[in-house]
């Protein structure tokens, strides 16, 4: 299995506070972007256990942590003592709190908390693809509180980066999100209280049922008749309707999506379909020095090289075979790609994406007797790092001697 090393980063600055839990007796300061104990009449808590939480995140591509760091600054009283720390504890699923008891990572009781060197050295074993990161400040002095600007996690992954984006993140949640409705009429030659959807000629995935009216006695719908569907059989059992009336069925399915790279693709047993094609890169830009995890115990780490970041262009074609389905689908697209975040599942991270150029929608029919709209999108600033970390050590202390600045630098 070919790995490699990829750096996950918390930051608790303003534009994560949404993804940021504050604990009692904790707040993210707005001004100075960091982490720090609440203040009253200027005196920090020195209570125990007080603490914020990372987001819960699941890589979908992870295959262990390895490594972890934290961004902080811890104060000095007067007389040169530190008088601030951290603690640390992990979560699987963000309710259970776990720490290192020596041997395991076992529920955490009120104390229990993990130093910076210990996570380091534990986090192997910590199985899982989730993890949330639990941080614990503390002061001995209430006039001083600790400082903690992010939180870092060094892990292995598989992830391929060309087919991260489109096809394992964005075409997963356009099948997930991409549903729109249709509807289907029957002329009833009997009473009857059920209707077959199977003789329907296009060949819909119907997902669900969204509504039945009688349309004979109700022209304005405003009366639901529906009562169950069966995805298996796909039949619609409603309330009763006599002989000579007509029924609709409006139901909501999911269009294929696909990547092409032909424009044979548009056949019937196709349709409706959404269809990603003429994909392109543009924009590289090379990332400044990657992002590296130390530990600070041993000096020993792992840094990102050689990332950019690239826009990924193309164009989304949608086709039916009927104009009011091109018009549903339409709105169902064009709501998908309007200005907004996309998970990245392998990463479980977010890039923008948007439409850059809106065809206008012609419905009339092809040749093919089908009809079709285009649009054209953009993954903005993607990033790939498509060589491993390399290994880097860390300065732990810097020396200064001598009248003439003699300066040296020690390393784990």
């Amino acid at each position: 299995m070919r790995v490699r090393k990829l750096v996950k980063r918390f930051d608790f600055s303003n534009d994560e506070r949404a993804n940021v839990t504050l604990g009692s007796g904790v707040r993210l300061a707005y001004e100075r972007q960091q982490l720090e104990l609440i203040a009253v009449n200027n005196v920090y808590s020195t209570a125990p256990d007080l603490f914020a939480k990372t987001r819960l995140t699941t890589p979908a591509t992870c295959k262990g942590w390895i490594g972890f760091e934290c961004e902080a600054k811890m104060k000095k009283n007067a007389a040169g003592t530190v008088v601030t720390s951290l603690g640390f504890r992990l979560s699987r699923d963000g309710a259970t709190q776990l720490w290192w008891n020596g041997a395991a990572w076992t529920a955490a009781a009120p104390g229990q908390w993990n130093t910076e060197a210990e996570i380091c050295s534990h986090i192997a074993a910590f199985t899982g693809q989730s993890i949330q990161v639990i941080v614990n400040l503390k002061t001995s002095d209430g006039a001083f509180t600790p400082e903690v600007r992010a939180v870092k996690l060094l892990w292995n992954s598989d992830i391929e980066f060309q087919q991260e984006y489109i096809a394992r993140s964005m075409i997963p949640a356009m099948r997930e999100e991409i549903l729109p409705i249709s509807e289907y009429a029957v002329d009833l030659t009997s009473a009857s209280t059920t209707i077959d959807l199977k003789k329907i000629e296009t060949p819909y995935d119907i997902v669900s049922i969204d509504s039945v009216y009688n349309l004979t006695n109700d022209p304005t719908k405003q009366t639901n008749i529906f009562s169950s569907y069966n995805s298996a059989t796909k039949v619609v059992t409603f309330t009763s309707v006599g002989a000579g009336k007509r029924v609709l069925i409006r139901f909501v399915y999911a269009p294929s999506v696909v990547i092409i790279q032909s424009q044979d693709f548009a056949e019937l047993s196709q349709i409706p379909a959404v269809c990603i094609e003429s994909i392109f890169m543009e924009h590289m830009v090379e990332c400044d020095p990657g992002e590296s995890v130390i530990n600070r115990e041993t000096g020993a780490g792992w840094q990102l090289t050689d990332g950019y970041q690239q826009d990924i262009n193309f164009t989304v074609r949608y086709t039916t075979d009927k104009t009011a389905d091109l018009d549903a689908l339409a709105d169902q697209v064009k709501k998908f790609f309007q200005s907004r975040l996309l998970r990245c599942r392998g990463q479980d991270e977010y890039v923008a994406l948007y439409t850059i150029e809106e065809y206008s929608h012609q419905p009339s029919a092809l040749q093919s007797e089908l009809h079709s709209a285009r649009l054209r999108a953009r993954i903005c600033n993607a990033p790939f790092f498509l060589k491993d970390a390399v290994a880097v050590q860390g300065v732990l202390r810097v020396l200064i001697t001598g009248g003439n600045l003699n300066m040296s630098t020690e390393s784990g």
